[in-house]
């Protein structure tokens, strides 16, 4: 129920309209520029805000609860999440002098100050009228084109990182680091570089025990052992790693609030080891005699997505040490390979092809990356749909393609989210023209 009473309060603040004005709890002007984006995942309710507070304009997140005391409860106070955020709402306002002081600036919003059937959740932006006149073909060439422009950041920064690094090192660190979802990227950065620490001859004979080993998640057979399948699995592991290990180090510290048991940390894990298995440490090279033997894109994205979707024996049918699926799942999947396709795999040979001069690999690569599907709808993607073309059908040019869902996820991020969703200082309707 006191869930069900704060999505009603996240539907009243969405139902704002910017211009409307409103008294804080310490009785300060409040006027809504934009409310911002509902967020549907963990933290702040509603993200890239913009209100008029006093005088003073002000960016960032919103949270919303039932009672204000709900935000102690939740234990938001300590967590960088909640850093940004300029405005706490709430239906009821149960806070002593002292908590009040220690959050941002409190707003009681009342039932009867908004109407209950206000269940919109994306506003229509101004730049919708604007679209909807383009045709089709002037839409999707204005939306590839934004792709293409997202995808040359993408190769340029890899490139950059490689003069440091080395471009195949760089690539399966983006690799690791595209499994880890959003919840783990920044650990499977962390795991991929304590793997680098160990001499090259012991990683190529002993990646699997090093990447478990390191991960932590291993579970101690003596305390808490896994399950029958999977116990000469963890043993075999710990035997291996124990041997070679470096060091002892904090324990990587895995998130798995949000996430489906086929995106647990051990699954992403398994994933990594056959990263490692099927490519080596040269996945470019790899993925360049693939492009020499291709007859056409079409083929060598078929193929790219085929090698990309990965299996493991053992993991495809468990989430943890502990519990089975109910149905065998590939450790990653088509989706999933396809993110890593278009985010990585691709961006990096465009730019393979560059540092070592491969005639037509680079020019490849890109038109290549243009023909790919659409990756899986996000938020950002959801929430142009919605902004620019509402039921309109239009919407569906935005998942044409991987070049139509990155040209509209550059053009959210570098207009929308740039102006915090005010769309009265927004250039977006200026660059259609």
């Amino acid at each position: 129920m006191t869930k069900f009473k704060e999505l009603r309060v996240q539907h009243w603040w969405n139902s704002l309209e910017p211009g409307t004005t409103l008294k804080t709890a310490d009785n300060c002007e409040l006027e809504i520029i934009s409310t911002g984006i509902w967020n549907k995942s963990a933290g702040p309710d509603f993200h890239h805000a913009r209100i008029k507070l006093g005088n003073q304009i002000i960016d960032g997140d919103i949270e919303i609860h039932c009672r204000a005391s709900d935000w102690f409860r939740h234990n938001h106070e300590p967590n960088p999440a909640y850093f940004n955020v300029i405005l706490h709402v709430a239906e009821f306002d149960d806070l002593t002098t002292i908590q009040r002081e220690m959050l941002p600036p409190l707003l009681i919003l009342k039932a009867d100050q908004h109407p209950n059937d206000a269940m919109s959740q994306i506003k229509p932006g101004d730049c919708s009228a604007l679209f909807i006149k383009k045709s089709e073909s002037q839409l999707r060439h204005f939306l590839e084109e934004a792709g293409m422009e997202r995808f040359t950041n993408k190769s340029v920064k890899i490139m950059r990182d490689a003069l440091a690094d080395g471009i195949e090192f760089c690539t399966l660190r983006a690799m690791f680091d595209g499994i880890g979802y959003k919840n783990n990227r920044s650990n499977f950065v962390e795991l991929f570089n304590r793997y680098h620490e160990y001499p090259e001859n012991i990683r190529s004979e002993h990646y699997e025990a090093i990447l478990w080993g390191e991960s932590g998640l291993l579970p101690d057979p003596a305390v808490n052992p896994p399950a029958q399948p999977l116990l000469d699995f963890e043993t075999s592991c710990w035997d291996r790693w124990w041997s070679i290990r470096i060091k002892s180090r904090p324990q990587i510290a895995w998130k798995r609030s949000s996430a489906r048991p086929v995106n647990s940390p051990e699954r992403r894990l398994a994933a990594a080891v056959q990263i490692i298995k099927k490519f080596g440490e040269t996945p470019l090279r790899y993925f360049s005699k693939m492009h020499q033997s291709a007859s056409s894109y079409d083929v060598f994205n078929r193929q790219l997505l085929e090698e990309l979707r990965l299996n493991d024996l053992l993991w495809n049918n468990w989430t943890d040490f502990y519990t089975p699926l109910k149905v065998p799942n590939a450790v990653l999947g088509q989706s999933r390979a396809n993110e890593l396709a278009v985010n990585v795999v691709l961006p990096a040979l465009h730019a393979y092809g560059k540092l070592n001069q491969e005639a037509g690999l680079s020019e490849f690569a890109a038109k290549a990356w243009r023909q790919l599907p659409p990756i899986q709808q996000n938020i950002v993607t959801r929430t142009a749909a919605a902004k620019w073309f509402g039921e309109h059908p239009h919407h569906k040019l935005i998942y044409a393609n991987a070049a139509t869902s990155q040209g509209a996820m550059l053009l959210y991020q570098k207009f929308c989210e740039n102006c915090n969703s005010d769309c009265a200082g927004c250039r977006l309707n200026d660059s259609m023209y």
